[in-house]
């Protein structure tokens, strides 16, 4: 798939997501719920390639997980947690298209957050979209806000490519 057909099939199951669960937005529910359903859309118009949510596994690392490469004065900044000496991040996003059991077929990542979700929590999430299209060469990240309550509806959609976010207009084709 290339870069329009990658969006049209993402803002295809995201529209249908809106329409179908919107409940789960208007009462604010679980951020893994609202990622839980849009997978399921994701999963019909991604045919080609397996879709997860939280999946961790990575065969290129020793652990087999996914493992970015954060700073760790970045990781201290944005914590919600204390850092300990010997962690690490053991990164869950919160869906990918890819084909499983190999680092070649990484496709799509994307990190989902409500607006009402804590600023830091945001910022991570972009650090991580950065380093998930670096460091694992997904084509393309997607964050994605979504309006809940009253907002519902509403959504903000930032991309990335090679680590870095990118306008619309400067994505490059795959």
């Amino acid at each position: 798939m290339n870069l329009n057909e990658t969006k049209f099939a993402f803002n295809q199951a995201l529209r249908i997501m809106l329409e179908n669960d919107k409940s789960l937005l208007e009462r604010n529910l679980s951020e893994r719920s609202i990622a839980h359903r849009l997978g399921v859309y994701l999963n019909e118009t991604f045919p080609l390639f397996n879709i997860d949510c939280e999946y961790n596994g990575d065969v290129d690392s020793e652990g087999l997980r996914k493992i970015l490469n954060i700073p760790r004065e970045i990781m201290e900044e944005l914590a919600v947690r204390s850092i300990n000496d010997n962690d690490t991040y053991n990164i869950f996003p919160d869906i990918i298209v890819h084909e499983r059991e190999t680092n070649e077929r990484n496709h799509l990542v994307i990190e989902i957050k409500k607006t009402n979700s804590y600023q830091k929590l945001r910022e991570y999430d972009l650090i991580k979209l950065k380093e998930f299209t670096n460091q694992y060469r997904y084509n393309l990240g997607i964050y994605l806000e979504l309006g809940t309550g009253r907002a519902t509806g509403a959504f903000e959609v930032l991309y990335f490519q090679n680590g870095e976010q990118k306008e619309e207009e400067q994505l490059l084709d795959f």
